[in-house]
């Protein structure tokens, strides 16, 4: 009888000794950022019906703002259904990218409307606020279209992510 046969059918295979870390496993990456791309579509939804809501009201300067914010969320959602995912430094990379394009244009419009709001009203205490939220919109934005089109971000960035697997590599085999 052959090695790994018991009574003529074949055995299972082994089940591996090191464990799948829950954060890396791919299926969970895949799952969790399909997730995020759904909830971003639905935040895009919200946010056209307030674009049709300005509308009406005869706001056009807010619907202007919420129609940019609308857009970004729906273009991001999209995209982040739509990836193809590979590894995981990949999709991680790709897909944060893809969130900061989603939600920096958002910070970008409503910092804007504010520091536009406060101009015409005099000095606003908010307008700290908005300059620190147009700050990180445009942080965001940046690191975005960097993470996504970048190739040596992605090379460092997959350098990053191949030595910290092989330092929680180690770390597993000293607990034995």
């Amino acid at each position: 009888m052959a090695v790994g046969m018991h009574g003529g059918a074949p055995e299972p295979p082994a089940l591996s000794t090191h464990p799948i870390d829950f954060r890396t496993d791919p299926d969970t990456i895949r799952a969790i950022w399909r997730v995020t791309g759904g909830l971003l579509i639905v935040a895009g939804t919200l946010y056209l019906a307030t674009t049709v809501l300005y509308s009406v009201a005869g706001n056009l300067g807010r619907a202007m703002f919420a129609a940019i914010v609308a857009a970004a969320l729906f273009i991001g959602g999209t995209s982040l259904l739509a990836q193809r995912y590979s590894a995981g430094p990949d999709t991680a990379r790709r897909s944060t990218g893809i969130v900061g394009l989603a939600i920096g244009p958002g910070a970008l419009a409503y910092s804007l409307q504010n520091i536009s709001a406060g101009l015409g009203s005099g000095t606003d205490p908010l307008t700290l606020v908005s300059v620190v939220n147009m700050v990180l919109g445009c942080a965001l934005v940046v690191s975005g279209a960097t993470s996504i089109w970048s190739r040596r971000y992605a090379a460092w960035y997959q350098r990053r992510w191949e030595k910290s697997q092989r330092r929680r590599g180690e770390r597993l085999e000293r607990r034995r």
